[in-house]
């Protein structure tokens, strides 16, 4: 059996760990980009509808405090940018 060392422990964890940042990073994306979309062609019913989908979503599947309060910022953050689309697009 061959030996471990410790630094290639090291960048097994490191690797993983990166792995799962890009993978929260993608996540915030998705949500970013589906919310945005969304108010920007489908229109608030369907904002509405998505947001408030992610954030069941969130609650029922992200059980880590800061990563919950993250993906709602993103939520959030979101659904200012789509609402503000749909009112700066209806007042002209």
């Amino acid at each position: 059996m061959q030996h471990i060392g410790f630094l290639h422990y090291y960048d097994i964890k490191k690797s993983h760990e990166l792995h799962q940042a890009m993978t929260i990073v993608t996540y915030q994306i998705l949500i970013s980009l589906t919310i945005i979309f969304s108010g920007i062609f489908a229109g608030e019913k369907m904002l509405t509808t998505i947001t408030e989908g992610w954030a069941v979503w969130t609650l029922t599947h992200v059980f880590i405090p800061w990563l919950m309060f993250l993906q709602f910022a993103t939520i959030g953050l979101s659904w200012l940018i789509a609402s503000s689309y749909i009112k700066g697009g209806s007042s002209e």
